[in-house]
């Protein structure tokens, strides 16, 4: 039997920091040679893409497969989408030994926001042929010259 771990997986996002819930369950059983299937849901409306990452023990999490209403399958891993439900399945087939980690579900978000750029003025300002001449200068005391 294999036992594959899950972790649930909140995100803060959006504008005002709004909690946005993204759900799976804590564990899935399957047996080696069988197919499991994960499932997560999430309460975000407007969505681009759903994520799937792995994370092996003691190692970072890594990019699995993603799709936005169909990804292209990744040797024994696959997904199903249903976005109108906010769900998607993550599917692997013919499950090992080997596929008993972490797994975690992600979901990118439609943000909106607008972005306020600063430029900060200086107070005096510099010449091109000054900034030249001080750096030349500065740069010949700086370097040996070479005979």
């Amino acid at each position: 039997v294999i036992f594959l771990t899950l972790f649930f997986f909140f995100l803060c996002i959006i504008g005002i920091t709004q909690a946005l819930d993204v759900n799976q369950p804590f564990s899935v059983f399957s047996q080696t040679g069988q197919k499991a299937v994960v499932r997560c849901n999430h309460s975000i409306v407007s969505y681009n893409s759903m994520y799937w990452y792995l994370q092996r023990s003691n190692g970072a999490p890594e990019l699995l497969i993603y799709g936005y209403d169909k990804a292209e399958p990744k040797g024994r891993f696959s997904m199903e989408f249903d976005r109108a439900g906010r769900v998607t399945e993550l599917h692997i087939s013919d499950t090992q030994l080997e596929d008993a980690v972490m797994y975690y579900c992600a979901v990118q978000p439609t943000v909106v926001k607008s972005m306020n750029i600063s430029v900060q003025k200086h107070r005096g300002a510099v010449h091109p042929k000054t900034m030249t001449r001080k750096m030349q200068k500065r740069n010949s005391s700086m370097w040996p010259k070479l005979s």
